[in-house]
């Protein structure tokens, strides 16, 4: 068994100090010393699937009209329609918590959430070691302290796993849409996919901040990415007259990837890392001369 590096030490050491917080009656990362968590309401997908993926989808009272997974969720109440919250109905609930991804909520809408009393608990999926935090915190207020654990045990060590000995640190980035609407959405040069293509020891390049935006199609051509990562639409953008001048276009390096997968952080993360990983192992080291072949 070879030993833990650095970064997946950290987490886990973090949680062991969590838990033993909790033992000793301190509250943690706001978590109520002795309160049984047993009615959920999860207004984002990515929150769902994460509970339901850790065993604790019978414990969900509410969900966003977007949680459509697993099957069973049809049968709980939808409190969100077209990303509204329906914030009296969510009191009549009366949850003893409310998750929700941060990405889809503006701040007067957690304003509002935060207004009606109830424990939140946000997803910020920026970073890895974020999305880290809100499993270690939940599978505190869950009792799956192990389960969560043992999962976000694997994401560390397939990020670690995720170095690719690189001599061209090729230009990637992520890509939303089939160009049917006119243009695609890119990620943020500081998202969540930004950090592992890096670890890839791949060259992201996106738009600013966080999210995925719209761009035009000239400056698609401009960032001239090497590596695409798409969400089903791979024939699309090889099909599209306006992309042949790309490199990842022209050199075959568009890759598909199960569209809700790659923009719901559910409990899936750890594949989603393994995947982009042997999308920048398969570009030839040393290409030849006019591109990859």
């Amino acid at each position: 068994m070879r030993p833990m590096n650095r970064r997946i030490a950290l987490p886990l050491a973090l949680f062991a100090a969590l838990l033993v917080a909790i033992g000793c009656g301190a509250p943690s990362s706001g978590v109520r010393e002795g309160k049984q968590y047993a009615n959920i309401i999860s207004l984002s997908p990515s929150t769902t699937e994460f509970l339901t993926d850790m065993g604790g989808g019978l414990f969900l009272v509410g969900r966003s009209a977007s949680c459509d997974r697993p099957e069973e969720m049809q049968n709980v109440e939808v409190v969100v329609s077209d990303t509204k919250p329906n914030y009296e109905r969510i009191a009549e609930l009366k949850p003893d918590l409310i998750m929700y991804d941060k990405s889809l909520y503006s701040d007067d809408d957690i304003a509002k959430l935060k207004e009606l009393g109830f424990e939140l608990l946000e997803l910020d999926a920026t970073s890895v070691d974020k999305y880290a935090d809100f499993g270690y915190s939940l599978g505190a207020r869950m009792s799956i302290e192990m389960t969560t654990s043992r999962y976000l045990d694997k994401v560390y060590q397939a990020l670690a796993a995720a170095v690719v000995k690189q001599t061209t640190n090729p230009r990637a980035t992520v890509l939303l849409g089939d160009g049917s609407m006119g243009n695609y959405l890119v990620m943020g040069s500081e998202s969540i996919y930004a950090e592992l293509y890096t670890q890839c020891r791949a060259t992201p390049v996106g738009v600013e901040g966080t999210k995925f935006q719209e761009v035009n199609i000239e400056r698609l051509i401009d960032m001239d990415p090497e590596v695409i990562f798409s969400d089903g639409n791979a024939k699309a953008i090889y099909a599209d007259p306006r992309l042949q001048s790309i490199s990842a276009v022209k050199n075959q390096h568009v890759y598909d990837y199960n569209g809700k997968d790659l923009v719901r952080f559910g409990a899936k993360l750890n594949t989603l890392i393994e995947k982009m990983s042997d999308t920048v192992f398969r570009m030839p080291k040393n290409p030849p001369s006019g591109g990859a072949q």
